[in-house]
């Protein structure tokens, strides 16, 4: 199934089963999967800021060229998930991105994010 240039903001798909769906340059913000099982989805080219993924099951899905800023993952169990290209500014629950998979220069470039998730304090170059 595909769902293509669409506008999904505010859907409220908590607690349901997805699987082999691929969503493309839509708007799916302020939407709350939220003890969801998503399994082989794809989300590409899409607006997720804060979208709440609280205590879903994520399994093969991919985030390629998404806004994730402000979404939400507290709780979540991912599996062979990757986010490629992906806005994560801001994102809540980074300790459950554990088990994805994520291209060198975004992990670079979300140092700040990780140090923050770490408790690292981030000093100022002498």
């Amino acid at each position: 199934m595909c769902i293509e240039a669409s506008r999904l903001t505010g859907i409220a798909l908590t607690e349901a089963v997805l699987h082999d769906v691929t969503v493309q340059d839509c708007r799916v913000d302020l939407a709350s999967f939220g003890f969801s099982r998503l399994m082989r989805v794809t989300f590409e080219d899409c607006l997720l800021a804060q979208t709440d993924f609280l205590e879903a099951q994520l399994e093969s899905v991919r985030f390629h060229d998404c806004d994730l800023s402000g979404a939400d993952f507290r709780g979540a169990r991912i599996r062979s998930c990757e986010f490629r290209r992906s806005d994560l500014t801001g994102l809540q629950g980074v300790e459950s991105l554990r088990g994805s998979a994520m291209e060198w220069t975004d992990i670079v470039g979300l140092a700040a994010l990780w140090a923050g998730a770490l408790g690292i304090e981030i000093l100022d170059a002498d």
